[in-house]
């Protein structure tokens, strides 16, 4: 008996047999705005199965499936037509979009199609007005979207009442695009609140920004042509001016005057007057002016909205005679000459041509009598009074010369002596060598006593000049000479000449001379230390740069006597005077090198004493 088993392959049920894909239909969209739309389709077959999910897919590309692109599902499934709402769109978007229907074999797609959203009005912010005067401010605006539309216009428009619109002849049109503006409003009464918006424009319509309010200056008074009346002195005048207007809405002027300066354009901040307030003709008395000065004058007046001048106007006050005063008393009074001066308070208002002291032996003398001519000018001045004769009066007055006149100064007098202080030249300087130099001197006149002294004096400047005295044994008048020694080369010394008698001393002119320059002085060549088999110290000190100033110094050295910088084996230590230290390097062992310390300038190089020494093992 035989037993066998057979797999038989019995048909299983599959949900997709006879069964087909949806078809559906989109319908057209609706209710388009600007971010929002409501599309649809109709299920016209579900294939025989469920429909399980159906929508509308939408992109801004034309390629949509349900995996490309976003998906509006409806709310209910099934067969027949269905409506859903689109959202979240941009505005004045193209988009593509199409209807779907999903059952258990795949998912369907309708017709694709497209529509537009509508365009949304700009958002825009209003800058706060600047540069507010009385007729004109700035404004402008920031857009911050143009509604996804081409922004075609856009600029501020204002008005006396709130909420102005393009409606208004009031506006700026600041052109079109999406970027900032600034705007300049003109045409604006003063004293006014106004009102300002920024608006944007474009195919949606005109939006507005916020609204901000401002209120234009006060306009500051003003003037008629200045005129300066007549009554001008040496130190007045007086002046005549008229405010046309008080500036509108600035109400009445406060204050009013005129205002003076030597510089153009004057302001309140010089010197004014202050006279009174109101607008119409008023008259100023100006008062405390220099003579014959150039003044520049403005009337001024001033409102709310602030101050405003007049046109400007010049005029120069009358001149007098110079003022001037005699020093007293006279000083350095010899038996032939003595000092006197002056002091030329006020010119007059007009330049002084010339100034000095006259005198004479009788009373009130004038400038046709013995005078000095001194450098133009105010202020004190002194004067030389030569030629005069011994054991005589003098009579002496300063005198001043302007375009008006001259005028004399008190009277002083004096009498000579019959004895005075030497008179005494300073004759030339020859420099012998960069350490001495020989002078020359003149002792033209004794002072009608015998000298006890002459020579000469030295120093290096005009107040170190008595600092060293070469004494002549000779006390005669007449020319001398004297050799100064121990100067330093390369040095600009003053000297001058004198002598004395018992009545005191008397000096040349002071004149200056330099000595030449000359070779650095090298004090010494340091002693050799720390020596090795192959290096050694030195070193030395420059005790002068010979006037000019060190190029090197420092020390070179060999194995000949008396080693020169020519050689390579040297140091170079910096430029300065004074002591220094040198390593000597690269010598070679058990040998003797000589070494000499160096100073360079401009004249050449000098050497300090020769030290040897022999180096290490």
């Amino acid at each position: 008996m035989f037993y066998a088993c057979v797999k038989l392959d019995l048909p299983r049920d599959n949900p997709r047999d006879g069964k087909t894909a949806p078809s559906i239909s989109t319908s057209v969209i609706t209710s388009i705005a600007t971010s929002s739309a409501t599309g649809g389709g109709t299920v016209t077959s579900d294939g025989g199965s469920t429909i399980t999910e159906r929508g509308i897919i939408y992109s801004t590309t034309p390629s949509l499936s349900i995996n490309n692109g976003s998906v509006a599902k409806a709310t209910t499934a099934g067969s027949g037509s269905f409506t859903v709402s689109i959202t979240g769109l941009l505005p004045n978007t193209r988009y593509y979009y199409t209807a779907y229907a999903t059952n258990v074999v795949g998912t369907s797609y309708g017709t694709a199609q497209n529509f537009i959203t509508l365009a949304s009005g700009a958002a825009i912010v209003t800058s706060t007005p600047t540069q507010i005067t009385a007729n004109s401010a700035v404004s402008g605006g920031t857009i911050n979207s143009d509604g996804g539309a081409a922004i075609t216009a856009k600029g501020v428009c204002w008005s006396l009442s709130p909420s102005p619109t393009v409606n208004l002849n009031t506006q700026t049109n600041n052109g079109s695009g999406i970027a900032s503006f600034s705007s300049t409003m003109s045409n604006l009464s003063p004293n006014k609140t106004y009102f300002v918006r920024a608006y944007a424009t474009n195919i949606a319509g005109t939006n507005y920004g916020n609204e901000i309010s401002f209120t234009t200056l006060a306009n500051l008074p003003t003037f008629s042509q200045l005129i300066t009346t007549s009554n001008v002195t040496s130190n007045s005048l007086s002046v005549s001016s008229q405010i046309t207007d008080e500036g509108g809405g600035a109400g009445a002027v406060t204050q009013r005057g005129v205002c003076w300066s030597t510089n153009t354009n004057p302001t309140i901040t010089d010197s004014k007057t202050a006279d009174g307030s109101g607008g119409g003709i008023f008259v100023s008395s100006v008062t405390g002016l220099l003579q014959g000065t150039l003044y520049y004058l403005r009337a001024y007046a001033t409102n709310s909205a602030g101050t405003s001048y007049s046109v400007q106007t010049s005029f120069t006050t009358r001149s007098s005679l110079p003022t001037v005063t005699t020093n007293d008393p006279i000083k350095d009074i010899t038996k032939s000459t003595a000092t006197a001066g002056g002091n030329v308070t006020s010119n007059g208002g007009s330049a002084i041509t010339s100034r000095g002291v006259c005198w004479d032996t009788k009373t009130k003398p004038t400038i046709s009598n013995s005078r000095t001519s001194e450098t133009p000018g105010t202020g004190v001045f002194t004067s030389s009074i030569t030629g005069l004769m011994q054991s005589t009066t003098y009579y002496v007055r300063a005198y001043a010369t302007n375009s008006q006149g001259t005028e004399y100064g008190n009277e002083v007098s004096f009498q000579t002596t019959l004895t005075s202080i030497p008179t005494v030249t300073t004759g030339a300087s020859i420099p012998v060598s960069a350490f001495s130099a020989t002078i020359s001197g003149n002792v033209t006149d004794n002072g009608g006593i015998a000298l006890t002294e002459r020579g000469i004096e030295w120093g290096t400047s005009q107040n170190a000049i008595s600092n060293n005295k070469s004494a002549d044994l000779s006390t005669t008048t007449g020319s001398f000479t004297r050799t100064i020694t121990n100067l330093l080369p390369g040095t600009t010394y003053s000297t001058r000449a004198y002598a004395t008698n018992a009545l005191g001393t008397g000096y040349g002119t002071i004149i200056s001379f330099t000595t030449p320059t000359t070779l650095p002085v090298v004090g010494s060549t340091a002693a050799i230390t720390s020596i090795t088999n192959n290096s050694a110290v030195s070193g030395g000190n420059i005790t002068s740069n010979g006037g000019a100033t060190l190029s090197a110094r420092g020390v070179c050295w060999g194995t000949a006597s008396f080693p020169t910088v020519s050689l390579t084996t040297k140091t170079n230590n910096g430029s300065e005077i004074g002591a220094f230290t040198s390593t000597l390097s690269g010598l070679s062992p058990n040998t003797t090198y000589y070494v000499r310390a160096y100073a360079t300038n401009s004249n050449g190089t000098t050497y300090g004493p020769e030290i040897s020494f022999k180096t290490a093992q």
